[in-house]
């Protein structure tokens, strides 16, 4: 009978030779571990160590199979385009979680206005509406009665230029 163990945990311990935490690289060195693992503890003044059982599987397709005891050539630029790439997901992710949290809210927030009966009923917003609805007819209905009003005052005064035209004709015999 064979026993589900739980995984073997591996623990990396960095140490920052000639760092302390006063350097600006101190922090950028942290923020380099915490995208490989979201469990790193900085050890002042010049260490801090990373679990990285989670980053295993990553390693194992970086390095391939880490048992067989073979690893691949991975170069310091395909890694850094890697976390680089990571950055950016993480961005993008990021945003995406606050687009979400954001419709989230909103959603919650107007429900909880509509339950608690302090926002105006579900017929007071229909007549809002239709309110709305008739005032853009209006606006419309007025632009075409100023339209047919220009119109109206051209015929008439082009009726009166006509009839003072023929009114100023010399009769014919």
């Amino acid at each position: 009978m064979t026993r589900n163990r739980p995984p073997t945990r591996h623990v990396v311990h960095v140490h920052y030779h000639g760092l302390t935490p006063a350097d600006p690289r101190y922090t950028q060195v942290l923020d380099l571990l915490a995208t490989i693992s979201a469990r790193v503890q900085a050890l002042p003044p010049d260490a801090a160590i990373a679990d990285i059982t989670g980053a295993e599987r990553y390693f194992e397709l970086l390095f391939g199979s880490v048992g067989d005891g073979m690893m691949a050539a991975v170069s310091r630029a395909s890694l850094q385009t890697d976390l680089a790439n990571a950055r950016e997901r993480n961005k993008r992710l990021a945003a995406r979680v606050r687009q979400l949290e954001k419709r989230l809210s909103q959603s919650i927030g107007a429900k909880t206005w509509a339950d608690s009966g302090l926002g105006a009923s579900a017929d007071v917003d229909q007549l809002q509406r239709r309110i709305t609805m008739l005032e853009q007819q209006l606006s419309t209905m007025q632009g075409e009665l100023d339209e047919r009003i220009e119109e109206l005052e051209a015929a008439r005064a082009a009726n009166r230029e006509m009839t003072r035209s023929l009114n100023h004709r010399p009769a014919r015999l």
